[in-house]
């Protein structure tokens, strides 16, 4: 494994980027206006990750990485409020377009890149660290990994999901740059594309790791979900 290489977005995938999420929250179409419906009221947190809040903490505060405009995390634990923080390398720019369009989310993302976490949050700060369909969208994704853990508090989980090689499924173009794949019961993020790059997620943060565990599953139409769980050494 050679150093994970840093893939930079030009100003066209920015725009593309901001010019696809406007049109969803303007008019959101088939399967996403349900979708997106939910991500505009306060819901509950998913009992998935509810289960790996640390029980010794009542106030959480959980990070969302790479949450797009509208954040998948609830706000809600219990009947008990939680602190929820998304962050978005467009994020700013998500917001001023749902201002523009009189939505109000229960979350007001904030704009930071995965790359950027540990500058702007600063060390052992969150209860549990989540990124969803959004790991293989970084400039650097092994970067961003090691912020995640390093803006968690020790003992906390982080927790991410991507659709398996969506890099290779989607030719590598826009911001779908990284592959993330099973291989048993480990994790590989690669690239097949130039540069190529592969490594095994779990032996390089195994050091880091009290624990990891693999919550993978299938997903829509035979896709499968590759979902991970590393939980930060206490030491």
């Amino acid at each position: 494994m050679g150093e994970c290489p840093t893939i930079k977005f030009s100003a066209a995938v920015r725009e593309e980027a901001l010019s696809w999420n406007r049109d969803l929250l303007a008019d959101p179409v088939h399967g996403a206006r349900e979708e997106y419906d939910l991500r505009l009221r306060v819901s509950q947190l998913d009992p998935v990750l509810v289960a790996y809040l640390p029980r010794w903490e009542r106030s959480w505060k959980l990070l969302d990485v790479g949450s797009g405009p509208l954040t998948t995390l609830g706000t809600v634990v219990a009947g008990h409020g939680v602190g929820v923080t998304a962050t978005d390398l467009y994020g700013a720019e998500y917001a001023a377009i749902m201002d523009e369009l009189g939505l109000v989310p229960p979350v007001r993302p904030v704009g930071c890149s995965g790359e950027d976490l540990i500058e702007r949050f600063g060390c052992s700060t969150f209860d549990l660290v989540h990124c969803g369909n959004a790991l293989d969208h970084c400039e650097n994704p092994l970067v961003v990994l090691n912020n995640m853990l390093g803006v968690a508090k020790p003992g906390a989980n982080v927790i991410v999901w991507c659709w398996e090689n969506e890099g290779k499924a989607s030719g590598y173009k826009v911001m779908h740059q990284w592959d993330l794949s099973l291989e048993g019961r480990l994790v590989f993020l690669s690239r097949s594309a130039d540069p190529v790059f592969r490594c095994n997620l779990i032996e390089q943060f195994a050091p880091r790791l009290t624990c990891w565990e693999i919550l993978t599953k299938e997903g829509y139409y035979g896709r499968r979900k590759v979902m991970f769980r590393f939980e930060k050494w206490c030491g």
